[in-house]
């Protein structure tokens, strides 16, 4: 990802191609991407198509508002538990 993982808290919620997922880990390698590892329960696993990403997939990320940011545009809602 190109995000500064330092700003990704473990703990935060992050959006994976809709997906809202929980930040577990997270670093970065020489020369390489920032990374960051989420954690997926089995309910998501079987509501998602999260079980068949491969290494490569695009992923659309979408970090979490924070209290204060703008909300422009159109506000979509949803949530899978």
């Amino acid at each position: 990802t190109r995000y500064a993982v330092e700003s990704l808290e473990i703990g935060a919620s992050i959006a994976c191609s809709g997906i809202c997922l929980t930040v577990v880990e997270r670093g970065f390698k020489q020369g390489h991407s920032n990374w960051f590892v989420v954690e997926a329960w089995e309910e998501t696993l079987r509501l998602t198509n999260l079980a068949q990403w491969k290494k490569g997939t695009f992923v659309n990320l979408e970090r979490s508002l924070r209290l204060g940011d703008e909300m422009g545009g159109h506000l979509v809602s949803g949530h899978i538990d």
